[in-house]
């Protein structure tokens, strides 16, 4: 009689802890799929693919003429300098850690290039040849910054520009929230600070002299 009690009571331990198992299992077959979900839902096509992002820069609209302008020949001269020259951004999953990277379909040297010229031909300057203006990018990155529910993302430009006895360093950052670390973000973020890196840069008296003198 006392062995079927054992029996009994060893079976019934047996099953308990049969069941409390698999519902462990399934507690962390969903914690894993609720891991993924988050991670996939920040990053856009869950972080392991390369993103590139085209730029398309154009002057704020009603940049008028400056008076004198038309007698000027401006040439644009960029030198890279970033410590990571091959990427703008990385892709980051809900815990923050970075994953594949974002890049541009163009070099930066050139996107800086067309930007600033762009920002001269709208204001009545004539390219090529005559003063040359000498810019060092030293940072162009966007870093994303995670939170629970959404997130941020931060562009960052740093330059430094030279024209004659003209020199200057500028410094911008753009943040907007994000609910997806990829991409499309990026190319807003960074838009917004080279933006208004150029309108600080152009605002400045003492560089628009440079370019007339």
């Amino acid at each position: 009689m006392g062995d079927q009690v054992a029996e009994a009571t060893t079976l019934t331990l047996i099953e308990s802890i049969s069941k409390q198992g698999s519902i462990m299992l399934k507690q962390a077959k969903f914690f894993y799929l609720a891991v993924v979900t988050i991670g996939c839902f920040f990053s856009g096509g869950c972080a392991l693919t390369t993103d590139k992002v085209t730029f398309d820069y154009s002057p704020p609209t009603g940049t008028a003429p400056i008076q004198g302008a038309a007698n000027k020949n401006i040439t644009v001269a960029v030198s890279d300098e970033r410590a990571d020259k091959a990427n703008i951004s990385h892709k980051k999953n809900g815990f923050g850690m970075e994953m594949a990277p974002i890049v541009s379909d163009k070099p930066i040297e050139e996107l800086f290039k067309s930007a600033i010229e762009s920002e001269l031909r709208a204001r009545g300057f004539r390219l090529g040849g005559g003063k040359s203006i000498n810019v060092t990018v030293d940072r162009f990155y966007n870093d994303f910054k995670i939170g629970f529910w959404s997130g941020d993302g931060v562009g960052q430009v740093e330059m430094r520009v030279g024209i004659g006895s003209y020199q200057r360093s500028i410094k911008t950052d753009f943040q907007h929230t994000i609910m997806v670390a990829g991409g499309d973000n990026v190319k807003e973020s960074l838009d917004g600070a080279l933006h208004k890196a150029l309108a600080e840069l152009f605002a400045d008296q003492r560089f628009i002299a440079a370019l007339l003198k």
